[in-house]
């Protein structure tokens, strides 16, 4: 992939794990709530982590059951954001598989939920994510939409443009390495909805019939 190194994928793709794991050691040491349920986070993300090490860039052709991958990037992801919601509507993409790279599949997935939970503001109350999967013109629509604070026009024309970013801390790589990914390795797109203070959609469309580059 052109301008994407594996090294770049391997330190985004492992942020949220190690930071799911370092906020989840500190819970399980305290009295905010169960161990029990903090290791089992924490044995998410290592586990997470574990297949990122063990992969490499040969594994593009490998199937993989899309909500199987779904599901999981979802769960990693609700790890970090336990204040927030996650609905899903995945009977449209039962057994559809691709081939590629399920890691990077799911990272595209993982940053869109993360800008998801971002648009809301850090106070609101209610966070809702909603996670929905249809087929239409042949192609496998996967929806992430929330109700957060949504964009302008302008901002929505350089949302994916790299080293844009809404947020001050974030280097603004995400979105542009998502839409990279998914133009590269599985012949699809992104596209964005969004209404200023009604919320956002990104749909990422991949082709049912593509082929893996």
């Amino acid at each position: 992939m052109k301008h994407f190194t594996y090294f770049d994928f391997f330190k985004h793709a492992a942020s949220s794990p190690l930071s799911n794991i370092l906020l989840n050691s500190q819970l399980a040491l305290s009295d905010q709530e169960s161990k029990e349920e903090s290791l089992k986070r924490i044995l998410l993300s290592a586990n997470y982590i574990r297949d990122l090490l063990n992969s490499n860039e040969e594994e593009d052709q490998k199937l993989f059951l899309v909500n199987d991958a779904l599901v999981e990037i979802i769960l990693l992801n609700q790890c970090f954001h336990q204040n927030v919601s996650y609905s899903k509507k995945l009977t449209q993409s039962t057994n559809i598989k691709l081939a590629a790279n399920k890691l990077l599949f799911q990272e595209v997935i993982n940053c869109l939920l993360n800008n998801a939970v971002e648009a809301y503001q850090t106070n609101k109350l209610n966070k809702i994510v909603l996670i929905k999967t249809q087929i239409k013109n042949k192609n496998l629509e996967i929806g992430i939409t929330d109700g957060g604070s949504g964009l302008t026009w302008f901002q929505q024309q350089l949302i994916a443009k790299k080293f844009y970013s809404l947020k001050d801390e974030h280097q603004g790589v995400g979105l542009f390495y998502a839409k990279r990914i998914i133009k590269n390795k599985f012949s699809g797109k992104i596209k964005f909805l969004s209404k200023k203070n009604q919320g956002s959609t990104a749909i990422v469309q991949i082709p049912l019939y593509y082929s893996p580059k």
